[in-house]
């Protein structure tokens, strides 16, 4: 039988984004999970980013819902709103802009995903054969859980 989960936020849940060497986007950066995610369980993060914090060009493999609760998210041409929402597709590069106030908002993925993608990755596994993807992927979540502050 399933059951209900509860997830309730602390400070001490936040965890703050360290790009790689050489990187500065999306540098201070916060999140926090409210819920985990699985393979058949949905995931909600709750993201955080500075006043005018330019967020880098990335993407990741699942599918998103960006929904703004606080402050504006400059996404391109478009400046979202409280109660704006935006899909973006799985392995889609794309960035954005905190607006002058910075911007609180959800993220919501049909399941867990801890990936992080750059553009040179996006390249790299567009490449490789179909039996490498799982491999590099896998290695990838490690990298992202090291820029999400997950693990050291």
């Amino acid at each position: 039988m399933a059951k209900i989960e509860v997830y309730k936020s602390r400070d001490d849940d936040w965890n703050i984004a360290k790009p790689p060497a050489g990187k500065t986007e999306s540098q201070g950066a916060s999140r926090t999970r409210h819920a985990g995610g699985g393979a058949e369980v949905p995931q909600m993060l709750e993201v955080r980013a500075n006043a005018g914090q330019q967020v880098g060009v990335h993407a990741h493999e699942t599918g998103e819902i960006f929904y703004i609760v606080k402050g504006e998210m400059i996404f391109g041409q478009h400046t979202l709103k409280p109660g704006d929402s935006i899909y973006i597709p799985g392995m889609m590069l794309y960035s954005f802009k905190a607006g002058p106030e910075g911007v609180q908002f959800l993220n919501l993925r049909p399941r867990v995903d801890l990936t992080h993608f750059w553009p040179d990755d996006i390249k790299a596994i567009d490449a490789l054969p179909a039996s490498d993807k799982p491999a590099f992927i896998a290695d990838n979540v490690e990298k992202a859980k090291r820029y999400y502050g997950m693990i050291d």
